[in-house]
């Protein structure tokens, strides 16, 4: 299956897809996926943000994206769907990190 996106509602208007803003919009489609929120509205941004917060801390990278970068984007939408509620969407990446340590483990054996 595809990833479609549609970015002609973006806040942040034809900019997010400049050659400057475009690697951070691509990632940021991609991360749709990952945090379960396929369109960015004004409700939903901070939770989307809250969620891409959490998987950079899991991946101990440091802080990338920025709340700008986010509100920029709000408008964005994607075939993703429909939103994970907070509370499924934490099972699913508490169990995906639980099996990534487990399975750390068992290749030091």
């Amino acid at each position: 299956m595809s990833l479609d996106y549609d970015l002609t509602k973006c806040v942040g208007g034809k900019d997010v897809m400049s050659d400057e803003e475009w690697p951070i919009t691509h990632s940021l489609i991609w991360l749709t996926i990952s945090t379960g929120i396929g369109d960015l509205s004004e409700k939903n941004a901070p939770e989307f943000y809250a969620r891409v917060k959490m998987l950079e801390k899991m991946d101990g990278k440091d802080a990338f994206y920025t709340p700008e970068m986010i509100r920029k984007r709000i408008g964005m939408t994607t075939n993703v769907f429909p939103m994970d509620t907070r509370a499924k969407w934490a099972g699913k990446v508490l169990k995906y990190d639980m099996e990534r340590a487990v399975n750390e483990f068992n290749k030091e054996v």
